[in-house]
């Protein structure tokens, strides 16, 4: 709950802000799986150290990811607490891939062909190119056989 964010904020931005975030991810590094015995999450990201700026205005302030598992994990242990849930009708493994992909069609899209590997961040000014509108202060650049200024030659 960050003052100037929530509307109920009681976490003054700046040092407080990110003493607060210190302290969730030691918690976050103390839940342990208790069938493995080894930690539960693999690694905790900050969204502002992700996009840079400042705290985010609508995503979580804390990505958390989690190891991967063999089995349903039923519940995890940390010092002062439990955490249960219960096993879902469908379950599938924590084994996904990390690597996703992108289909696209149309006039100006390369036809039948691995553009190799893609930048997430390059995704937005891509659509962009696609109406006309110029991408500006952002990360990435349109796609090269994915948009209209995006293509090869003059």
């Amino acid at each position: 709950n960050l003052k100037g964010r929530e509307p109920q904020g009681t976490v003054e931005p700046g040092e407080e802000y990110d003493r607060t975030l210190d302290e969730f991810e030691r918690d976050l590094g103390q839940l342990i799986d208790p069938l493995t015995g080894q930690g539960a999450i693999k690694a905790v990201y900050r969204t502002k150290d992700l996009f840079g700026g400042d705290p985010p205005e609508t995503l979580p302030d804390l990505f958390a990811e989690w190891r991967e598992a063999d089995h349903w994990v039923e519940r995890v242990v940390h010092p002062r607490a439990e955490i249960c849930q219960e096993k879902t009708e469908f379950h599938r493994g924590t084994d996904h891939s990390p690597h996703g992909f992108v289909a696209a069609a149309g006039p100006d899209v390369t036809a039948r062909g691995d553009l190799g590997d893609i930048c997430p961040l390059d995704l937005v000014p891509t659509y962009l190119s696609h109406l006309d509108i110029e991408p500006t202060n952002l990360p990435g650049k349109p796609i090269a056989g994915m948009g209209r200024r995006a293509k090869a030659g003059p």
